[in-house]
């Protein structure tokens, strides 16, 4: 035998099997082996973890814990501010309605809120997307320029400007959608101040009587709003709708009147700050 196949013969008994089969590194082993390096001996990085949609995981070193804002809002009020029914063997008919629109204009107003979420998710491109929900406090104030309104006496109401302010508490959620826009909503409720309300009243062959018709009244609020935003970083500007379900005020003391609620509906534009 030639010392070459001696030498093939000694490392197949040594090595336990065919010298051309491949064997595998111990677990240990091969993660104690240097990173696989490339050309120009750089270590080779791994491409990072993406998304469903293809895009990399947002960096959780942002959070949205306490957000402020501040909106102008433009007020439309609707809802039964007097009203009669009379009954006709079960059917009802309606001898007469004025709506809180025949009383007061639309209006402007503002509006003030607080944020306490309890979520780390938020808009941005240094936040996690997702879904979050807190607590909010609302004030807001509005103002209603009065109007005339007439009877079928050609008798005439002319009524003053009415102020509505609101303090309130309640829930807010809100849906980031893509990296920087987002959706919410909130439902609060609390209490309203409405200021005194007076109204000349004048007649044909009558002298003209001025008088209050509406009192300084504290009474139940509620507010539905739904909004969507665009945020960059902090900063975000907001675009909102919604309804203000109110108590009525209180007559005056020589007025008589059957009212609903004071609904408004409300179209709301503003920023907000988040930290």
């Amino acid at each position: 035998m030639s010392l070459a196949g001696l030498l093939l013969c000694w490392s197949a008994l040594i090595g336990g099997g065919d010298p051309d089969e491949s064997s595998e590194l111990p677990a240990g082993l091969a993660a104690e082996l240097p990173q696989q390096q490339g050309l120009d001996g750089a270590p080779v990085e791994k491409a990072p973890k993406q998304d469903d949609f293809g895009r990399p995981p947002q960096q959780d070193d942002d959070s949205l814990l306490i957000n402020f804002g501040a909106h102008a809002r433009f007020s439309v009020p609707f809802g039964a501010a007097d009203r009669s029914y009379s009954s006709y063997y079960n059917y009802y008919v309606v001898d007469h309605y004025l709506s809180w629109a025949d009383f007061f204009n639309p209006g402007w107003g503002y509006e003030f809120e607080a944020d306490i979420f309890f979520n780390k998710n938020a808009p941005g491109h240094r936040r996690t997307r997702g879904f979050n929900y807190g607590l909010v406090l609302l004030f807001t104030e509005d103002q209603y320029h009065g109007r005339s309104v007439d009877d079928d006496f050609a008798g005439n109401l002319k009524v003053e400007d009415m102020t509505t302010a609101t303090l309130q508490i309640g829930g807010k959620v809100m849906q980031t959608l893509g990296n920087d826009f987002y959706y919410g909503g909130l439902i609060t409720l609390g209490v309203v101040h409405y200021s005194a309300v007076e109204g000349t009243f004048s007649a044909p062959g009558l002298p003209t009587v001025r008088d209050e018709v509406f009192r300084d009244t504290y009474t139940f609020a509620s507010t539905f709003r739904a909004d969507g935003g665009y945020r960059l970083g902090p900063i975000g500007i907001t675009l909102g709708i919604g309804l203000r379900l109110l108590a009525p005020p209180t007559e005056g003391g020589r007025i008589s009147m059957n009212s609903g609620a004071f609904w408004t509906f409300d179209v709301d534009l503003g920023a907000e700050i988040g930290f």
